[in-house]
Formats: structure tokens, sequence, C-alpha cells
């Protein structure tokens, strides 16, 4: 296994959030919101109170009619989201697979940490209570990587 393949576990998620930010975007774009309104009233009887009331408003999804290209582009987001998860599996099974070959259990939960979980040297780090530096962590990682 090579750090490039290793690697693409955290790539592919990276490229995942950015597609579903995307579509978050997007779906905002999609919405017809009509914000409620404020109005100042008064009773109809004796004393004459003014008061405030309050008309709700209204939220949809805009229609195909009104929408349709962004519409189409939502569903282009969602096959490439779909396309990324698998992709995602299948790299993610392979690196699983592939640390579970390391004896050590110290360098196995760190690379589980660092490809599995996405997390930087210094989080690895506190994960073992900072028993080990973030420049140990790494030079454990390295060495691992050079003999492969």
């Amino acid at each position: 296994m090579t750090k490039h393949e290793l690697m693409q576990v955290r790539s592919l998620r990276a490229e995942m959030a950015e597609l579903k930010r995307q579509r978050d975007d997007l779906l905002e774009e999609l919405l017809d919101v009509v914000p409620p309104e404020h109005v100042r009233g008064s009773y109809p009887d004796y004393p004459y109170t003014m008061h405030t009331v309050t008309i709700p408003g209204s939220t949809r999804f805009r229609t195909r009619e009104e929408a349709g290209p962004l519409w189409d582009r939502l569903d282009a987001l969602d096959k490439e989201i779909m396309q990324y998860g698998l992709h995602l599996v299948w790299a993610w099974q392979r690196v699983l697979n592939w640390i579970m070959t390391i004896d050590d259990s110290r360098t196995r939960r760190i690379f589980e940490l660092r490809y599995l979980g996405g997390k930087s040297w210094q989080q690895i780090a506190n994960a073992f209570n900072n028993e080990i530096s973030a420049d140990a962590v790494r030079k454990a990682h390295n060495k691992i990587l050079d003999n492969f």
C-alpha cells in the first residue's frame, strides 16, 4: 500500500464533503422563503391598545418549472455524491484490510486515526494522551510506509 493509496480515503472524504456543501447551498437556493411580517394594530374596542401582530411567513421549494436548471444540477450532484460514496467505501475497505495486517497495535491505531478517522498528527498524539509527540507519531507512520 502506497501513501498515495492511503491518501485517497482522505481525499475522497474531502471531495464528498465539498459536494454535500454544494448540495446544501443548492437546496437553499431552491427554497422560496417568505419571511414573517410584523405589523402594528389596535384592538377594535376601547381602549384601542396598540400591539404587534405577526403574519406568519411560508417556506416552499420552487417547482421544476420555476427553477428547472437548479433541479437538474441537484440531480447531477446527487449522482456524483453516490459515485463518490461507492469509491469511498471501496477505498476505505482496502485501507482497513491493509491496516489490519500491521502487527503493532499502536502503529495500527496511528494508521486508523490518520486515514480512516481523518485526524491530524497532533490529534493522533492527543488520542494517545500525549504519551508521544506529533513528530513521533509521524515518524512511526513514515517508518512503516518505508518498509512497505
